[in-house]
């Protein structure tokens, strides 16, 4: 992923760079949000994890207020609790070049 790149607000679902099915790392200490508890939490090791799906994110505004949500990645957790972490915070690792090392 180019860490240059931030993906803030609404994007296509295909030019985001993480896929369904895509195996991303949650490194230790990132913040995450759990529905097993409906709470945010931090991850205290680092985890492989195999994206289910992605949400696109949005931009909405009122007359007083404008809303902003990051892409978020979606994933099965301990339990089968669904988890998710803003894209930004998460990166995509190709499975076969971890082998191959």
């Amino acid at each position: 992923m180019d860490t240059n790149m931030r993906w803030e607000g609404y994007w296509d679902i295909e030019a985001l760079p993480i896929k369904a099915g895509d195996t991303v790392i949650i490194r230790k200490g990132t913040s995450y949000w759990s529905v097993k508890d409906g709470a945010r939490r931090i991850a205290g090791k680092t985890y492989f994890v195999k994206c289910d799906h992605v949400i696109t994110g949005s931009m909405g505004s009122s007359i007083h207020s404008c809303a902003v949500t990051n892409p978020e990645v979606i994933w099965a957790g301990s339990g089968r609790y669904w988890c998710r972490a803003d894209i930004n915070d998460v990166e995509k690792v190709d499975m076969k070049e971890l082998k191959d090392e």
